[in-house]
């Protein structure tokens, strides 16, 4: 197997392989970072990239993120822990979502709220809010009420009372605030069961077992898009695997086609383009018997795993 990135290196974040000198250029096109036998992405961030391989987990830059450290030390991807761009953490245990409004409060057991929840198999955390899925394809949405289109469902906006200017006392809330975790009814409406969540930036994508993506969030790329779950049609092709970057998103579809879309100042996109406005194929020179197995999208740059395919 091999990993091809393309992208955003300050850090030192796409290089891999330490048999090589450091360089910490952005790479522009697609380039083979990494072989071993075994591959996973298990996480991204700013300065450090952390992926999975035969002999263990190994870390591209630094890992100066909270989240990547932990997951050093406890040798596990931690799919229902997240950190927002607000620097908020939210996880999943014991049959609770609990946040935190830091990841020093998170390691001493200081929760803002904790709720009784379905059982959580992932936690993704963009800028403003957090999703979470439950292993029975349920959506859940909380973060900033500022940016509900980030929510991908309608909020009702919490009531104060204020008792002086210092402070404010919380009168009521129903069922539905920003701030607290609540179902994103569209996609409980859907015949498919949700198997796959990704967020960044200001947009958030959930993926189904029949092969349907849907995007919802504001800005770009966004734009493509709405504050409500909409289906992505990409000329009738079914999809793999999706991604959302901090400002581009990559899809890989079921015949192992890459499309992306958005910013590319950093290389992102792997080629020399400013942005793309709309969803382009980006074709890669791979061999024959090679195939895109998942796609990643990080910090301004993108990862992908190439695997051989089985023989027809």
């Amino acid at each position: 197997m091999e990993l091809w990135a393309t992208g955003f290196n300050a850090w030192g974040q796409l290089q891999h392989d330490r048999r090589t000198s450091l360089n910490l250029k952005d790479l522009d096109t697609f380039t083979c970072i990494l072989k071993d036998d075994n591959l996973e992405v298990y996480r991204t961030s700013v300065s450090g990239n952390l992926v999975r391989t035969r002999s263990g987990l190994n870390l591209a830059g630094y890992a100066s993120d909270d989240i990547v450290s932990l997951c050093l030390e406890k040798q596990d991807r931690l799919p229902c822990v997240a950190v927002a761009g607000n620097n908020k953490v939210a996880t999943f245990s014991d049959g609770y979502i609990r946040q935190y409004i830091s990841f020093q409060n998170y390691v001493r057991g200081e929760s803002e709220f904790s709720e009784a929840t379905d059982d959580i198999v992932q936690i993704e955390g963009n800028q403003t809010s957090f999703t979470a899925l439950s292993s029975t394809g349920r959506v859940c949405t909380w973060g900033d009420e500022r940016y509900e289109a980030c929510l991908g469902r309608d909020i009702t906006k919490e009531q104060y009372q204020s008792s002086s200017f210092s402070e404010m006392i919380k009168l009521t809330y129903d069922n539905s605030p920003a701030s607290r975790p609540a179902i994103v009814e569209e996609l409980s409406d859907l015949p498919d069961k949700i198997t796959k969540i990704s967020s960044c930036g200001y947009v958030t994508a959930a993926l189904t077992s029949a092969n349907d993506a849907y995007f919802w969030g504001r800005g770009h790329p966004a734009e493509l898009i709405s504050g409500s779950p909409t289906p992505l049609d990409l000329d009738g092709q079914d999809i793999l695997d999706v991604s959302v970057g901090f400002n581009h998103v990559i899809i890989l579809t079921t015949e192992h086609k890459v499309y992306m879309v958005g910013n590319g100042e950093n290389g992102q996109l792997g080629q020399s383009v400013e942005v793309l406005e709309d969803w382009k194929e980006i074709k890669l020179p791979l061999k024959d018997e090679q195939r895109i197995r998942s796609v990643q999208a990080g910090y301004k740059n993108t990862l992908l795993v190439i695997e051989n395919a089985a023989p027809r």
